[in-house]
């Protein structure tokens, strides 16, 4: 394993000055925010998904900020249990005047910019090149899976986690690379890992996995691996903090169940060989770019990044696409760095001089740059996608449906959905309207794996609904056990311009066969049927 850390080019490892490498990294944030920024249009309402965690952070502010037991959402009594670190940061924005909606909104765009700053920060130190450090920025900031699940309401967390993890592999790697020999970074390296598991913990996995794919090419792994030790117990401390009282009043079996809600490694293994993890449907010349830099790392007999690549979707399928796209970025920073040598700014030269002297390479890349954000925002509209939030008025709708139901009333939500994790309406029926909705997933993952799995399986059955006539919602009530009151069906496109206008034509107009039930509001955004 011994060797160089990063791969090798014919050029100086500082080629590139800050000028010029600031340059690429604003470049980088521009067409990184372009994309980002796209899916808000034509909504004020979070993307996709953050139901469960605006009433998780209303919770916490109504206690006081300390952790409540358990969560009001759903009535479901979950055990609050989830860590608590990103709820902090909204509920100290409540204070200060930002509302819950607007932090989950807004937050998660913030927190994704700022992790191309940090790939730009590790990248630089892995390749030991700021030029290596400025195309992974570019190349990491154009891949929607990178931001795809980050942007979202529910990215509060999972974009916090993400940074925060980032931030602390480059921080590792200049400590086993000896860069950092002071013993302060030890502790902020600790510091930064607990605080990454109380963000987020599949961050905390992707972290922990990536350090111990650098350690073979410490420069020093004896002294490598006492620096690691010390900083994993200062972030054990840190996490023990909030853990110990956690498991003292749930026990340990909601963090077990949570635990085992992913997919497997071998699904991941799966997907990482269908080379379609990037979510760029067309024009995905940054997968290929990656793969020539994984060819040229085999060539040179440097296996990190490859290895690095693998071991982080073997280990977390379900979250391992996010997290993938660090070495993704790296390696496809590998071929750009052989293939655009000549192109590059040397040190000392101004990046607008260096423009103007080369037209064509430069005509070049803003093509590609172009070509990326129109694929970006491609694959952003498709109806799979999570970039999609409510509009105005299925908002209406929702609280209508809880200013007008009586408090004990339980509704089934059909939507016609497929993948319970991109249901807006599903899950933020019971943060909009405080009623009960019978098939939300979300929150189940903290009540065992039997509750885990059944509450999916009713999700699915619930949703086959859609295509049938309305008495197929009171056979689902029956078979699930899962008396309900109401049905919410919503009305306008729910995923994007490209979904269907109207995701539940049949039980809508078949209220007649359910004799006693009445459609009790039928306007913007919803139909709600009340049943006998």
């Amino acid at each position: 394993m011994a060797g160089p850390a990063h791969l090798t080019t014919d050029r100086d490892p500082d080629d590139t000055d800050s000028a010029a490498a600031l340059f690429g990294v604003g470049l980088a944030l521009v067409a990184g925010g372009i994309v980002r920024f796209l899916p808000y249009f034509g909504t004020d309402f979070p993307l996709n998904d953050g139901g469960l965690f605006g009433i998780m952070i209303q919770d916490l502010v109504d206690n006081g900020f300390r952790l409540p037991n358990s969560t009001t959402y759903n009535g479901l009594d979950i055990p609050f249990a989830y860590p608590p670190l990103a709820f902090y940061v909204a509920g100290l924005g409540h204070l200060l005047g930002v509302s819950i909606i607007d932090s989950l909104r807004g937050v998660p765009l913030l927190f994704s910019l700022a992790t191309i700053l940090a790939v730009y920060w590790l990248a630089g130190g892995v390749l030991h090149s700021r030029s290596g450090g400025m195309l992974a920025a570019l190349a990491f900031a154009l891949l929607p899976r990178s931001y795809l699940v980050l942007i979202t309401g529910g990215g509060l967390t999972r974009g916090l986690g993400f940074l925060l993890a980032i931030i602390a592999l480059g921080l590792a790697w200049r400590l086993m690379q000896n860069r950092e020999p002071r013993w302060w970074a030890v502790g902020v390296l600790g510091l930064d890992g607990g605080l990454t598991a109380l963000a987020h913990p599949q961050a905390a996995v992707f972290l922990a996995t990536s350090v111990i794919v650098f350690l073979p090419w410490a420069v020093d792994r004896r002294v490598a691996v006492t620096r690691l030790a010390l900083s994993a117990l200062i972030g054990l401390g840190v996490v023990a903090a909030w853990l110990i009282p956690v498991i003292g009043v749930h026990g340990i079996d909601p963090l077990i169940s949570a635990a085992q809600s992913g997919e497997r490694g071998l699904e991941g293994l799966l997907l990482l060989l269908s080379l379609r993890f990037g979510e760029l449907l067309v024009f995905d010349v940054i997968t290929i770019g990656a793969l020539i830099g994984a060819v040229l790392a085999f060539r040179r007999r440097e296996f990190m990044l490859p290895v690095w690549l693998v071991a982080i979707w073997l280990v977390d399928s379900r979250a391992g696409s996010t997290f993938a796209m660090v070495p993704l970025a790296l390696l496809t920073a590998c071929a750009l760095l052989a293939l655009t040598r000549s192109w590059l700014p040397r040190a000392g030269t101004r990046p607008f001089d260096h423009i103007r002297k080369h037209p064509v390479w430069t005509a070049v890349m803003v093509a590609v740059l172009g070509g990326l954000v129109v694929a970006n925002h491609y694959s952003g509209v498709r109806p799979s996608s999570p970039l999609h939030g409510l509009n105005t008025e299925q908002q209406s709708a929702l609280v209508w449906a809880g200013e007008n139901t009586p408090d004990e009333a339980v509704f089934a939500v059909v939507t016609n959905g497929t993948v319970w994790e991109n249901d807006a309406v599903s899950e933020w029926f019971p943060a909009l309207t405080d009623r009960r909705s019978a098939a939300t997933v979300q929150g189940s993952e903290w009540l065992g794996p039997e509750e885990w799995q059944r509450q999916q399986e009713a999700y699915v059955g619930l949703q086959a609904c859609a295509r049938d006539v309305l008495p197929c919602v009171l056979a689902w009530s029956g078979t699930y056990d899962l008396p309900i009151t109401h049905i919410f069906l919503p009305k306008g496109q729910l995923h994007g311009p490209s979904s269907e206008a109207d995701c539940c034509p049949a039980p809508r107009h078949s209220v007649e066969l359910v004799p006693g039930a009445r459609v009790i509001y039928d306007g913007p955004g919803a139909t709600v049927i009340q049943l006998p």
